[in-house]
């Protein structure tokens, strides 16, 4: 297996959980974990401990430790603890911007090796598919511990509208561009109505998940707007059959060349500005 060296981010209450490879093993790193994260670790010691990826007594918590399975298999069994009944999606992200879904049991360095040959993977996550709906929002400021796993899969313009902002323009695997808008940017919210708002038909689109941070919200948006089938997810009613993620669905919009998003070729956001 090809060594990556790149975080895989698996988004809990605060972002606290970071795995990364080490050749065919996978380093965990926990820090200020909620009671919910120590149950998913707690799990994956378990889990581990059969499968003999941990010593004999060997249990995870906070601090660091290494568990001796590949990466993609490690953030699975968080993944699925973490976010229960929820539809779970793998995807990476490269230097240059595109972003790729990891399907069931993909490794980074399938992707990395394979798919886009010669172009330097920046980092990987697993999210929750948000939910088909739209009530309002209405939640009290929060900090946004999670940003810095948002950050990770945005370019340098996005970055800066995030922060000065809490928005930030989104291109979909259509080419469609999109406004992604924090729940807690009211004053931005009074503009774009919710937090995911197509910019070229002029529309709000219904899909929330309030289970999570608002920046792990907007990392979920980023991830399926960017993903072949998950774009046309997004835009479904609430009422209409959203069945098992993408498959099925046919594709909205003209396909972006090469099947995959590639944030260059002169997209600019609503500023005119370009996003790489």
């Amino acid at each position: 297996m090809t060594m990556i060296t790149m975080p895989w981010y698996v988004p809990s209450f605060w972002g606290d959980i970071r795995l990364s490879a080490e050749g065919e093993h996978t380093r965990v790193v926990a820090d200020k974990l909620t009671d919910p994260e120590r149950e998913a670790l707690a799990f994956l010691s378990t889990h581990a401990q059969k499968k003999s990826w941990l010593d004999a007594g060997q249990t995870l918590g906070e601090g660091e430790a290494v568990v001796r399975a590949p990466l993609e298999r490690v953030a699975k069994v968080i993944a699925k603890c973490l976010k229960r009944d929820r539809k779970l999606v793998s995807a990476i992200t490269f230097a240059d911007g595109a972003i790729e879904e990891l399907h069931d049991g993909e490794a980074p360095a399938t992707a990395a090796g394979t798919k886009r040959r010669g172009r330097s993977p920046k980092a990987a996550a697993t999210v929750a598919a948000p939910r088909l709906g739209c009530p309002a929002p209405d939640f009290e400021a929060a900090h946004l511990r999670a940003q810095r796993v948002l950050e990770s899969f945005l370019q340098p313009p996005q970055i800066a509208d995030f922060r000065q902002h809490n928005r930030f323009v989104a291109i979909g695997h259509s080419g469609r561009r999109y406004m992604i808008t924090s729940r807690l940017a009211r004053d931005q919210l009074a503009v774009y109505h919710r937090s995911l708002y197509d910019l070229d038909d002029k529309i709000p689109l219904c899909c929330h998940d309030y289970d999570v941070p608002p920046a792990e919200e907007m990392l979920a948006l980023h991830l399926l707007l960017a993903l072949p089938g998950w774009e046309l997810y997004l835009r479904k009613l609430e009422s209409e059959e959203a069945d098992a993620g993408p498959h099925g669905l046919d594709h909205a919009g003209p396909e972006v060349i090469g099947g995959s998003l590639i944030l260059a070729g002169g997209i600019q956001d609503e500023f005119g500005r370009d996003l790489v």
